[in-house]
């Protein structure tokens, strides 16, 4: 009986849990492609999935969002690696690296960088990789779900960002958008 009784509190507090998001919020430096350095607002929810695995939460949502030099706003299901001004031109690009059905979504490509530009912060469109400044590097936050991130009280600086980003895949701490050296797959 006592069994039971726990059982079912432990699958009541899971139902509770499903419809709770983990939003995380932050300022972040960003180093330009011609080395200025802007301060971007970033903002990352994950979702709790109801999986009993080790990680039960899975990434929803990134927003980006920057008053000056321009106004721009950007927001995906799919966590962005690099953010840059050319002129009034914004830049997105995502990782697609084992992420299944958002690869077929995007048409599965090669390496599978998606790329986005906002023209004077008006609406994204999706753009062709050779369209993309080729100046254009990975330059945010990949592990946004770390808890120095909660504590931070002023912008995540560029060089601690770097140490942060240390253990991320070489093929995005790499990325560019010319070189196809280093090809992977959907």
């Amino acid at each position: 009986m006592n069994s039971k009784i726990l059982l079912t509190a432990l699958l009541a507090s899971l139902v509770g849990l499903t419809g709770c998001d983990v939003v995380r919020e932050w300022d972040e430096e960003v180093r330009l492609h011609d080395s200025k350095v802007i301060v971007i607002k970033r903002t990352a929810v994950k979702e709790f999935t109801a999986a009993l695995g080790d990680y039960p939460y899975r990434h929803k949502e990134s927003r980006i969002a920057l008053d000056k030099p321009i106004k721009v706003r950007w927001e995906g299901d799919i966590r962005p690696i690099a953010f840059d001004l050319y002129g009034s031109d914004a830049y997105v690009v995502i990782d697609l690296i084992g992420r299944g059905g958002p690869c077929q979504h995007y048409g599965n490509p090669n390496p599978p960088f998606v790329y986005f530009r906002s023209r004077n912060g008006i609406a994204w469109e999706r753009v062709d990789a050779a369209v993309v400044p080729p100046t254009l590097r990975q330059n945010l936050l990949l592990h946004w779900d770390r808890p120095e991130i909660e504590k931070l009280r002023a912008p995540l600086g560029i060089n601690e960002k770097q140490k942060m980003n240390a253990t991320g895949a070489k093929e995005i701490l790499e990325f560019s958008p010319v070189d196809r050296r280093r090809q992977r797959f959907c």
